[in-house]
């Protein structure tokens, strides 16, 4: 789409000029930013110049920042997960992004404490306008993790602190590693004892 700018001339309510002289300023004010303003902006100017029409133009590439609409872990929004110990000696887990414009990154928790989990597989899908971007993880159980909330960030500039804080960037579960009981280890046995005595 073409727009001719000037001071007194606004496109859609929300596109004007911007700069301080029209012969000179090659400027645009976007207000009201849309999703569809993402992309390839050129401006174009010509000038006469020793009596000879001269254009000279430009190009800057916008990008309309949206944080995705929804963060989710296998594809649940909450709950636990439950891992039989020693059966299942990895589980694969995905944490998938709906949306969002770039494309979120993904980094992992256990317990609230950062941890490194090996990526298995990491993409995106598009179905029309909406991509959908995820990080497969493989999670090595631990009985000591039993109980521990394992949590997904999708890290976008586009959240807000509003949106982090009400945790809509973010996708937790908690662990149920299922393991039989462990044997005591020490067995203390002690003869000629009377009971009673000290």
């Amino acid at each position: 789409k073409n727009y001719l700018v000037d001071k007194s001339t606004v496109y859609d309510d929300r596109i004007s000029f911007l700069g301080d002289d029209e012969a000179r300023d090659c400027g645009i004010k976007i207000s009201k930013v849309l999703e569809a303003d993402n992309g390839v902006w050129k401006c174009e100017i010509t000038a006469i110049v020793d009596g000879q029409a001269r254009t000279g133009s430009n190009e800057v590439t916008l990008n309309v920042l949206k944080a995705p609409s929804s963060v989710k872990l296998n594809d649940q929004d909450t709950g636990s997960m439950s891992i039989v110990y020693k059966t299942e000696p990895e589980k694969k887990i995905r944490c998938t992004a709906v949306g969002g414009q770039p494309a979120p990154t993904f980094s992992w928790t256990l317990a609230g404490q950062p941890t490194t989990l090996n990526i298995v597989d990491a993409n995106q899908e598009s179905d029309g306008d909406v991509v959908t971007s995820y990080q497969e993880v493989s999670y090595t159980p631990r009985p000591e993790d039993n109980g521990k909330a394992l949590t997904c960030i999708a890290n976008s500039q586009a959240y807000t602190e509003d949106d982090k804080a009400a945790g809509k960037n973010v996708a937790t579960t908690t662990l149920d590693i299922q393991y039989a009981p462990t044997s005591q280890k020490t067995e203390y046995d002690f003869y000629g004892l009377t009971v009673g005595d000290k």
